[in-house]
């Protein structure tokens, strides 16, 4: 009697899963990736102060990708081991080279975050290319474009110091610039017919030029009381100026005038007006060249401006320093039209 053997229905075979369930195990394992960003984040600022804590990384790294193997079986039928390491350590290849470059700091001490979800979710999505169908292959490749050069153009953190830094330092020119603009003590220019102001400086300094280029320089000082002042002379002095002291006090070369201070020969005088000291003198060769004047100004010229210097208004500094404004180290400015 012959046996008769039942053969086994051959299995069925294996589908691609859908792209529903594509992207079901895609959005999971971003989860996934999330929570091990978390643990890993943890373990990485207590491995500062404990180096041993950092051999917790791969475990998380390998326990990532086990997990990573049971949503995809879970959701399709397949573990796809190759596909769940791969994408696990382009996690952490990325998240080891932005820690070690300063491109980002461990997601606990970041307070934004997004970069680190948009990695994992860009990580997560290169299980494309394993899952299927082709369009996900597709967009699996380019993600995993995507997280490289994303992370490759972050700043590093001597990047960021120095755009922290040069932010840092224009919004204290700003608030220095504001703080002169209100409090500051401004340059003198004068209105006389015949006189143009050729070149300011945010010290005090002020170049004078009649029509014909002789040059006058001209120094203030704010917060001004003549009967406080002291050393007015020194502002009038000259290379070669004798040492000799008259009987009162000043040098022989200045005098003490009924408007204030004046050299001898008329090249220089020296008054408080307004509450400021003013101190002008016959400009000397270097500062006439500066201008391009044709010699220093004489003492009746330097007698004309006495009175007829006023201090800058707000709007002619904005108007002729504005954004050259680099506090104590702005050089002088030339001022034409002032």
């Amino acid at each position: 009697m012959t046996e008769r053997i039942a053969l086994a229905e051959p299995p069925p075979p294996v589908r691609a899963p859908s792209a529903g369930r594509s992207l079901a195990v895609i959005g999971v394992t971003a989860f996934a990736m999330l929570l091990a960003e978390l643990v890993v984040s943890q373990v990485t600022v207590v491995g500062m102060f404990m180096p041993a804590y950092l051999l917790g990384i791969p475990i998380v790294i390998v326990l990532l990708a086990f997990a990573v193997m049971a949503i995809a079986k879970g959701l399709t039928g397949r573990a796809r081991p190759l596909a769940a390491f791969m994408v696990s350590l382009l996690l952490a290849s990325i998240g080891a080279f932005a820690f070690v470059t300063g491109r980002l700091v461990p997601v606990l001490l970041d307070p934004s975050g997004w970069v680190h979800i948009v990695i994992c979710v860009l990580c997560a999505l290169t299980l494309g290319l394993s899952l299927g169908p082709l369009p996900l292959r597709l967009a699996g490749a380019a993600a995993a474009v995507a997280a490289i050069v994303l992370v490759a153009t972050l700043p590093t953190s001597a990047e960021r110091a120095a755009e922290e830094g040069a932010a840092a330092l224009a919004e204290q020119e700003q608030e220095e610039r504001d703080y002169y603009l209100e409090q500051g003590t401004f340059a003198v220019v004068t209105d006389l017919p015949g006189w143009s102001n050729a070149r300011v400086q945010l010290s005090g300094a002020t170049w004078l030029v009649t029509d014909d280029g002789a040059v006058a320089f001209a120094l203030v000082q704010g917060q001004a009381v003549e009967s406080q002042i002291t050393g007015a002379c020194s502002f009038l002095g000259r290379q070669g100026d004798s040492d000799d002291i008259g009987a009162d006090g000043n040098p022989i070369w200045c005098i003490r005038t009924d408007t204030g201070w004046a050299r001898a020969d008329g090249t220089g005088i020296a008054y408080v007006e307004d509450g400021l000291f003013i101190a002008v003198n016959a400009a000397d060769e270097y500062k006439v060249d500066e201008v391009g004047g044709t010699g220093p100004a004489s003492p009746e010229q330097i007698a004309q401006l006495q009175g007829n210097l006023r201090e800058m208004t707000v709007d002619e500094v904005r108007t002729h320093i504005g954004d050259a404004y680099q506090g104590s180290d702005t050089p002088p400015l030339d001022t034409p039209g002032l």
